[in-house]
């Protein structure tokens, strides 16, 4: 198992979204709706706009919300307003102002200066100077949770914050606890108490417009916001050509590193970034990032714990954790070479690497897939099977198709794809996902996780997944 603090905990927390998305209806009100007048920029464009109605049908009859799109949000917490403008130009006339207590969604951090995000429906620009780039978090318990001046529960209690209202979440790196900054005080929370506050997050997901359900083949995106930007070439700072509705249909033609290329009639073509647009394909299929064909795939693979960090440790067995992950990790990176990738490993001895080394590793060499090994432990002595996990929306992709190889070939049942706040995935940039590969507790498990040929079927698994994944 990974020894990072883990704030985010998945039990019952459907029932816990589900219970405080009804509480925070009548407790909480997002930051006032901007003027939606039209933009003296916008030109018309031969495209078609899909009604605000019909998406938010759609929305009322999507029940299952995507829960991994845990985004950052840009808050302010001085006592100046920030204004927020059209385009990345504080000389312009500001289109509206985020107040002290508010945030808004950050859809992409252009450079260091400047924030591209969602205010209400629309899309703005903001200066990066005197915001909070943070993740919201809500209370996991059922009454209020206890922030101290210390990390640790004897502290003094500098505040209390009432269930179901929201904080940002400033550094999880303090032992069980994390540092969070609520109503202007900064202060230490017990993690098992927090939550990422899904349910804030979708209320601003669903002011997103959508694609209707009944699109052709052809392949299609749409604008989710408002004062969308249109570009003549594949830069945010290129020239730009017009602004268009939430909802604008456009048909797909080509990638070009983060820009969708579209036409927009009589012959024309403009440039769109892709995070500001719903598509009717994965991305994964237009991602220049993802090598078609695993002989041009970078991957790391990450052995877990290691050196002074054995992992998991058994009474019954003279192995840890660590030991079988590095053996796995050997077999795995020698599937993969015959395959024709190339293959770097975070350790190939028992040494000790940190869990932000291994991120940083992946994140330099650009790859274009991380593996992290493990293997589980915990009280119950009977729990058994495999559980993959990841972090980025992106990711999920990655985790679904070595999942279902490691479903179909191993003698242990799978416990499917999750989302989970692994350091080494929270701050891995590059397609990533964590696998726990069995339980060391169980003695049944450990029998087959001791052998060779277990190791080898999930070797050559993972390998297969990899090869379907680059080819997709």
């Amino acid at each position: 198992m990974e020894n990072v603090n883990k704030i985010i905990r998945n039990k019952n927390v459907q029932y816990f979204i589900s219970f405080s998305a009804f509480l925070l209806a009548f407790g909480f009100s997002i930051i006032p709706l901007i003027d939606a007048s039209p933009s003296p920029f916008s030109s018309q464009v031969e495209t078609t706009v899909v009604a605000n109605h019909q998406h938010e049908e759609e929305t009322q009859n999507n029940e299952k919300l995507d829960k991994s799109l845990v985004a950052q949000v840009a808050a302010v917490e001085t006592e100046a307003s920030v204004k927020l403008y059209q385009e990345p130009n504080t000389q312009q006339f500001p289109i509206a102002e985020v107040k002290k207590g508010e945030y808004v969604l950050v859809l992409h951090k252009v450079n260091n200066e400047w924030l591209q995000v969602q205010f209400h429906q629309q899309v703005a620009w903001m200066p990066t100077k005197d915001v909070l780039l943070t993740h919201l978090m809500i209370g996991h318990s059922s009454g209020a949770v206890s922030m101290y001046k210390e990390a640790n529960n004897s502290s003094q209690v500098v505040t209390t914050i009432p269930f179901g209202q929201p904080f940002y979440l400033l550094d999880d790196q303090q032992s069980n606890f994390a540092k969070v900054s609520y109503n202007g005080q900064e202060g230490y929370v017990d993690n098992n108490q927090l939550n990422y506050a899904v349910d804030h997050m979708n209320e601003l997901y669903k002011l997103q417009a959508g694609l209707p359900q009944t699109l052709d083949a052809k392949k299609m995106v749409a604008s989710k916001l408002k004062e969308t930007p249109l570009y003549e070439s594949a830069d945010m700072f290129s020239k730009r050509i017009s602004t268009v509705n939430a909802g604008t249909i456009f048909n797909y033609e080509d990638r070009e590193n983060d820009f969708y290329k579209v036409s927009i009639g009589n012959g024309k073509k403009a440039y769109i970034p892709y995070w500001l647009v719903n598509a009717n394909f994965a991305a994964v299929e237009t991602d220049p990032h993802i090598p078609q064909g695993i002989e041009q795939a970078k991957i790391v693979i990450d052995p877990g714990h290691g050196g002074d960090d054995p992992g998991a440790v058994v009474t019954f067995s003279e192995k840890h954790e660590a030991d079988h992950t590095l053996t796995t990790a050997l077999l795995l990176k020698k599937e993969l070479e015959d395959l024709g990738a190339t293959v770097i490993l975070t350790r190939d001895s028992d040494k000790s690497v940190s869990l932000e080394n291994r991120a940083q590793l992946s994140n330099r060499e650009q790859a274009n897939a991380f593996i992290s090994l493990h293997f589980d432990s915990g009280p119950n002595p009977n729990a058994s099977g495999t559980t993959g996990y990841y972090f980025a929306a992106t990711s999920e992709n990655l985790a679904q198709t070595v999942n279902k190889y490691i479903a179909r070939n191993l003698p242990v049942k799978s416990q499917g794809t999750k989302f989970q706040n692994f350091l080494v995935l929270r701050e891995n940039k590059q397609p990533s996902i964590l696998l726990e590969l069995g339980y060391l507790n169980n003695v049944e498990d450990n029998k087959l996780i001791e052998s060779s040929e277990y190791q080898e079927n999930i070797a050559k698994s993972i390998a297969s997944a990899l090869k379907e994944y680059f080819q997709q």
